[in-house]
């Protein structure tokens, strides 16, 4: 999806015991407006989100808040399926991922590469918890990820400060280089829960034994 404007999908649900499940798998979302994907949900509400091998390529701000993120999640209930497995962020404007309310989300085999023009921007945002593993980040700590109003926590296997080396990010060319510090680095009992068997292009996801960071 490319070149849409603000909310390119959007979601809310208004009643207080609504069930709502979203899976988003193999997806490119490309130069839109934030958010890309707005989730809201009221009261009692219960929802399971997966994003699943998806690259976020350069979307950006349309409007004058500063909270606006790539995928926005808002919520009143207790949510704690949200999952982020094998995804791409590539200089995308504003926040990332926002979370508000109770929420969990768990951030698996992913690389963010925040937008550098941007003074002071944090990834992660909102009131949630984020649990995040197997994931290269261009920032170079944990406690640079979040604002300040979010709790984060980061395990030993992800890595700070790295370069994932594309073949060639400026023409959106995200596979990863053969000396790629994301080969072989990712976590593979996570595909198996959320039944990842394949890439974003329908390869195996799984070559040498272990699974890669990112989409490819």
């Amino acid at each position: 999806l490319k070149d849409n404007g603000d909310y390119t999908i959007w979601y809310i649900g208004y009643s207080a015991t609504n069930d709502a499940e979203f899976d988003f798998e193999d997806c490119t979302f490309e130069e839109n407006g934030l958010p890309v994907i707005y989730l809201y949900f009221f009261e009692a509400s219960r929802c399971r989100l997966e994003i699943k091998n998806c690259v976020f390529n350069r979307n950006f701000q349309v409007s004058s808040s500063s909270t606006a993120a790539v995928v926005q999640l808002r919520t009143v209930g207790d949510i704690s399926n949200i999952f982020y497995s094998n995804c791409l962020f590539f200089e995308n404007e504003q926040y990332e991922i926002a979370a508000s309310g109770p929420s969990i989300s768990y951030i698996n085999n992913s690389i963010f590469i925040d937008n550098q023009n941007l003074l002071n921007k944090f990834i992660l945002n909102g009131s949630g918890t984020y649990i995040v593993a197997n994931s290269i980040f261009r920032l170079p700590s944990c406690d640079l990820i979040a604002a300040s109003n979010s709790t984060i926590i980061c395990d030993s296997t992800n890595l700070f400060g790295v370069d994932p080396l594309f073949v060639n990010p400026s023409a959106s060319d995200f596979h990863l280089q053969p000396c790629s510090p994301a080969i072989n680095a990712g976590k593979n009992a996570i595909l198996d829960s959320l039944g990842i068997t394949n890439d974003l292009e329908g390869n195996p996801r799984i070559r040498n034994g272990v699974v890669d960071m990112g989409p490819y």
